[in-house]
């Protein structure tokens, strides 16, 4: 991949994937009733259902990134985020990215992205 490729606007091919009660527990655990692995837990503080934990959407992310950029995302990449709602065990989760910037450094190509991870319940992307 040369920088000409990577020109403002390009959109990265996005990752979707449906948030299982079952797909939580593997990836929390299920040795602890918590507001991530039982319903009663989670009801018990106010929520309508139990909820993913926050690095379950980022791994979602990160898939997305390692498939476009592959070995150059694993080895040198870096990712900075805010999280800003709740994704709820039974949501369809994309994460999704765009080229911002992409500049020639000492270690091959600096891409800035504007990425993020969404539910269908959410409004707008950014």
């Amino acid at each position: 991949m040369n920088m000409m490729e990577l020109k403002p606007g390009l959109e990265i091919p996005s990752v979707s994937k449906h948030v299982t009660l079952e797909r939580v527990r593997l990836f929390y655990g299920e040795s602890e009733k918590n507001i991530h692995t039982d319903e009663a837990a989670a009801r018990e503080v106010g929520l309508p259902c139990p909820i993913a934990p926050a690095l379950m959407p980022t791994a979602f992310l990160s898939e997305m990134l390692a498939g476009f950029f592959g070995k150059s995302w694993i080895v040198g990449g870096a990712i900075a985020l805010t999280f800003t709602g709740m994704v709820l065990v039974g949501d369809i989760i994309t994460a999704r990215g765009v080229v911002e910037e992409s500049e020639a450094d000492d270690s091959g190509i600096r891409v800035s992205l504007k990425a993020g991870v969404r539910t269908k319940r959410a409004a707008e992307w950014w």
